[in-house]
């Protein structure tokens, strides 16, 4: 008798079929993608964003959701879940009110995972506490915002995290600061062991973040930042010329070290596409990637303790 393991969800437009309520309960599901067309200017949704989403599947191990904040998110007994993809966003065509305690339940039904790939735009949310996770990657897309407030609670809220992954170039505070948190999260002391920082474009709120990052994780053992200006680069120039010039590396080079054996790896990145929003398509290889920039990248490494290797690959 056949059994059902994966289901795709995608551009679904839940009033076309009359239903309030979507439920997927199905005990032998293991990967699921629901995948709602959030280009509101697609058309008028209001009626689409009042349903409720309710799955309900103990042998989930794969979820990919990119979905607005809908009326209700019940997402229960996913004791097996390991990766999860959510993009849970904002709808321009209705009030934003109680879309705190909806996303808070989406993502209490996904506390039990181990590897988490998130973007929401709610700032109105409370966090579990995942136990189990150990690979984040917050912003999900190139071009996304980054969220101190949610990156300060997800290293809170996550003791074990391993590995750290922070996509995009804009910040969704309006103050554009880093505030460190009164204490530091205890993953930074035990268990944060590598740090990318993919996009990093020179403001002083990210240099805040990498400093703050590089002196409190006491175990780290490699930060990645992807440098997309290598115009302003000198690190691979003559000796002369780099008497007279400056950059990032030099700043990097100098920020104290919570870890002795922590490598800092530079890469100056030339964008080669459009920085698109490639990320909220339901991707079908999402069970089989680990995580990637979904923008393509030319890419040379920088390292900045050799300063006369001859391929211009520096390292801190």
């Amino acid at each position: 008798m056949p059994v059902l393991e994966e289901l795709y969800m995608t551009g679904c437009e839940y009033h076309f079929a009359n239903a309030k309520i979507w439920n997927i309960s199905v005990p032998t599901l293991k990967r699921l993608y629901v995948f709602r067309d959030t280009d509101w200017s697609n058309g008028d949704e209001s009626d689409d964003q009042y349903y409720k989403l309710v799955v309900n599947a103990p042998k989930l191990e794969c979820l990919d959701l990119v979905d607005w904040v809908t009326e209700e998110f019940s997402l229960v007994n996913l004791s097996s879940l390991l990766k999860a993809r959510v993009l849970a966003l904002l709808s321009p065509l209705r009030s934003p009110t109680n879309d705190g305690p909806k996303t808070s339940m989406l993502l209490k039904g996904i506390a039990n995972v181990k590897i988490l790939d998130i973007l929401t735009e709610v700032e109105d949310y409370v966090l579990p506490t995942f136990h189990n996770l150990t690979h984040l990657r917050l912003g999900v897309e190139s071009g996304s915002c980054w969220n101190w407030d949610l990156l300060k609670d997800f290293l809170r809220c996550s003791p074990n995290i391993e590995v750290l992954i922070l996509e995009g170039t804009r910040i969704l505070d309006s103050a554009k600061l880093w505030r460190p948190p009164p204490q530091v999260p205890s993953c930074l002391a035990l268990h944060l062991r590598e740090i990318e920082i993919p996009q990093f474009d020179g403001k002083e709120y990210q240099l805040d973040l990498i400093k703050y990052l590089l002196e409190n994780a006491k175990v780290l053992k490699k930060m990645t930042i992807g440098y997309l200006d290598s115009s302003s680069c000198v690190c691979n120039l003559s000796e002369k010329q780099k008497e007279s010039g400056s950059c990032f590396c030099r700043a990097f080079s100098a920020f104290p070290r919570g870890s002795k054996t922590c490598e800092l790896n530079i890469r100056l990145r030339e964008l080669l596409g459009d920085d698109i929003r490639a990320g909220l398509q339901v991707n079908p290889e999402f069970k089989r990637q680990s995580f990637q920039p979904s923008v393509a990248f030319r890419t040379t490494y920088v390292s900045a303790s050799c300063a006369h290797a001859k391929d211009s690959s520096f390292i801190f």
